[in-house]
C-alpha cells in the first residue's frame, strides 16, 4: 500500500516539475524576444537621443549592460534549476525501472546487448513528449 502511494506521489511531483519546466522555458523564450525588442529600440532611438547629452549616453549604455547581465543571470539560474528537475526525473525513472541485469560487465564474457532498456525508452519518450525540451528541439531527439 505504502509503495503505491509513494509511486503516485512521485508521479504527481514529476508532473508538477514537468509543467513548471515547460512554463519556465516559455517565459525565457518570450523574455528573450522582449529583450531583443528593447535593445533594438534603445540602440535606434534612446541611445541616439542621448548622444548630445554629456555623459548620459555612456551611463545609459552601462546601465543597459548591467540590466541585461542581471536578466541573463536570473535566466541562467532558472535554467540550472530546470536541468536539475530533468536530471531528477531521469534518475527517478531509472531507479524505478532499471534492473541489475541491465548492467553487464565486460568481464562476464557475454556480448553486450546494445538495445535500449525499458527505462531508457521511457526516459526518451518523456523527453520526446515535450517534458524536457521545447517543441523546437524535440525533432533533434
Amino acid at each position: 500500500m505504502f509503495s503505491s502511494e509513494l509511486a503516485a506521489w512521485e508521479e504527481a511531483a514529476a508532473a508538477a516539475g514537468e509543467s513548471s519546466f515547460r512554463s519556465f522555458m516559455v517565459v525565457v523564450q518570450r523574455c528573450g524576444s522582449s529583450v531583443a525588442i528593447v535593445q533594438q529600440y534603445f540602440a535606434n532611438s534612446i541611445s541616439r537621443l542621448l548622444l548630445s547629452v554629456d555623459g548620459a549616453h555612456a551611463a545609459s549604455c552601462e546601465e543597459m549592460a548591467t540590466t541585461m547581465s542581471s536578466a541573463e543571470g536570473a535566466a541562467y539560474k532558472g535554467l540550472q534549476q530546470c536541468i536539475e528537475t530533468v536530471m531528477s526525473e531521469v534518475e527517478r525513472l531509472l531507479s524505478a525501472e532499471q534492473k541489475a541485469t541491465d548492467y553487464r560487465s565486460p568481464d562476464d564474457g557475454i556480448t553486450p546487448d546494445h538495445r535500449p532498456t525499458n527505462s531508457c525508452i521511457r526516459n526518451i519518450n518523456w523527453c520526446r513528449h515535450g517534458h524536457c525540451c521545447s517543441s523546437k528541439h524535440q525533432s533533434q531527439l
